[in-house]
């Protein structure tokens, strides 16, 4: 008979010869090698099933951040476009405000520049020439309410 190799694997003594049983270090009655190959490749197939799945679901999650992450993007990127809009919005606002108080204030200007000091003789617009004119309209006066 060969001799045998002995190698101590988690507190069980194991022989290498066929058909030989697993011994506890206490010397119980163990399960053949046959027996402890099988369990072990059933163990790593089971492992190896648990990865696979572990493997699917962490994609699928990093898919639906990914997807997620896109989705934020896509409304920042909207978000901005927007408030660019407004703020061309309001400069062209503001950039009529300003055309218009200048202007103001250059009407207010040549009133008062002009002789005499009457205010309103430049800026008064005279009425298009027609063949017919009407006569004007009449201005109504309401009674003011006795308090």
């Amino acid at each position: 008979m060969k001799p045998l190799t002995a190698a101590i694997v988690a507190g069980l003594l194991f022989c290498a010869a066929p058909q030989r049983r697993w011994r506890p270090a206490d010397g119980r009655a163990g399960i053949t090698f046959e027996q402890r190959l099988e369990l072990e490749r059933t163990l790593r197939r089971d492992l190896e099933q648990q990865l696979a799945a572990r493997l699917v679901e962490q994609e699928a999650l990093q898919n639906a951040r990914r997807k997620d992450a896109e989705q934020q993007l896509v409304a920042r990127q909207a978000d901005q476009e927007l408030l660019a809009k407004e703020r061309a919005r309001s400069n062209d606002l503001e950039q009529r405000l300003a055309a218009r108080q200048t202007s103001e204030q250059e009407l207010a200007r040549r009133a008062n520049a002009t002789p005499g000091g009457e205010r309103d003789a430049n800026v008064r617009v005279s009425a298009p020439a027609s063949d017919n004119p009407a006569p004007p309209a009449p201005i109504e006066q309401t009674a003011m309410p006795a308090r």
